[in-house]
């Protein structure tokens, strides 16, 4: 049913995200050229794994790229001529448009959606910025939702957005573990264990997430009604503030995007 070319840190999220939303894992084929690399996801997940793009390709309704930007161009090479009108391809590959992947596999194959996903489609609370040409089958559009919509949230949107959007969601993780980590050690040289440091900080953010979410706050009042006058959570705001840590996001966030679109 689906194929993942592709059994990396990507490619392997996707797989433990399917397996922990209920998919068989006979249902899912993948396709990794490294051996070790093969062997591992078999001892791991007990799923079939194969190292021939015709084999996956022949065999799987939905497709799966997962493969870095430059190697993209090689797949759909080898795939052009496999294809079917009742199979779905999909690509993750940042600053590789529709029409790349269209030229690359050299046909007018329209079966074709682009996302953009983060590592947290691996625990189901991913999310799936996705495009795709408007002739696309029905039914196989169906069939995307349908199981991807199990690894989090599914955003349809303009493709001239991807690679900002790639910035903000497929690399925020890093940025936010970067954060955590920082409050965490921060804690602990304040006296706080390693482990207790750690769980305050997670639990912090995942409870301001919530709060956010589920209330539709406006960051800015959440921050206000922690904020007291002449209180301690001014005073590390105005730490902030001084350190220009606004500027320091867009800065990170601008220069992540520009990468974006030169990885191709």
């Amino acid at each position: 049913m689906i194929g993942i070319i592709g059994g990396g840190n990507m490619g392997e999220a996707f797989i433990e995200g399917f397996l922990k939303a209920g998919l068989d894992k006979n249902e899912i084929l993948v396709c990794e050229i490294d051996e070790k690399r093969r062997k591992y996801l078999v001892e791991k997940y007990k799923i079939k794994v194969c190292n021939s793009i015709d084999i996956l390709g022949k065999t799987q309704k939905i497709i799966l790229v997962a493969v870095k930007p430059y190697q993209v161009k090689n797949v759909c090479e080898k795939l052009s001529n496999i294809l079917k009108d009742d199979q779905l391809l999909i690509s993750i590959a940042a600053g590789v448009s529709l029409k790349d992947i269209r030229n690359y596999l050299k046909t007018d194959f329209k079966n074709i959606i682009r996302i953009m996903p983060n590592l947290m489609v691996a625990v189901n609370k991913g999310i799936l910025a996705a495009s795709y040409y408007q002739k696309i089958d029905k039914d196989l559009l169906f069939d995307f939702k349908h199981y991807f919509s199990k690894l989090g949230y599914i955003y349809e949107v303009d493709e001239n957005l991807l690679d900002a959007i790639t910035a903000i969601s497929g690399s925020g993780p890093a940025f936010i573990s970067v954060f955590v980590e920082s409050l965490a050690d921060a804690g602990v040289y304040i006296g706080i264990p390693r482990n207790l440091a750690l769980d305050f900080a997670l639990n912090a953010i995942l409870g301001t997430v919530s709060m956010i979410k589920e209330k539709k706050l406006h960051p800015a009042s959440l921050k206000d009604k922690v904020t007291s006058p002449a209180g301690t959570t001014i005073e590390g705001l105005k730490v902030l503030e001084e350190n220009n840590f606004r500027a320091l996001i867009y800065k990170i966030i601008l220069e992540t995007f520009n990468k974006t679109k030169k990885v191709k």
